[in-house]
């Protein structure tokens, strides 16, 4: 777990994170292809890229989701289902049929429609997308 959460990852202080940290990246973590990737090659991560500690993270464990029992240590602390879905938030806001919807702003007011779903599903407060 990352020591930004102070040995405690509420859902709220997990989503807040995560959302704080894509938005301030301002575009999705793919490679040239266009595959979400956890750390792409121009420094971003995913919405799990951005709860992995520098130390855990490997590329061999691109291509694999987080709900794989291989990466089950990478998510120990948090909720699971909360990471599935705020890695599917991030995944689902780039267009990966349509390149002309590829762009960093279509990738944020997705991204925010997104979280705000995520939000309701759990019960957190969405204040951080404003």
């Amino acid at each position: 777990m990352l020591d930004v959460f102070d040995g405690e990852a509420t859902n709220q202080k997990v989503f807040d994170y995560v959302a704080t940290k894509i938005i301030e990246q301002g575009a999705p973590s793919v490679n040239m292809d266009g595959v979400c990737l956890y750390r792409s090659p121009s420094g971003h991560k995913c919405a799990f890229g951005h709860l992995i500690e520098d130390k855990d993270y490997t590329p061999d464990i691109e291509g694999f989701t987080v709900k794989r029992s291989s990466l089950a240590y990478l998510v120990a602390g948090y909720d699971p289902s909360l990471v599935a879905c705020l890695q599917e938030a991030h995944d689902t806001s780039y267009n990966h049929d349509d390149a002309s919807y590829n762009n960093d702003e279509y990738f944020i007011t997705s991204f925010k429609a997104n979280m705000q779903a995520v939000a309701k599903k759990f019960g957190l407060d969405d204040s951080v997308l404003e």
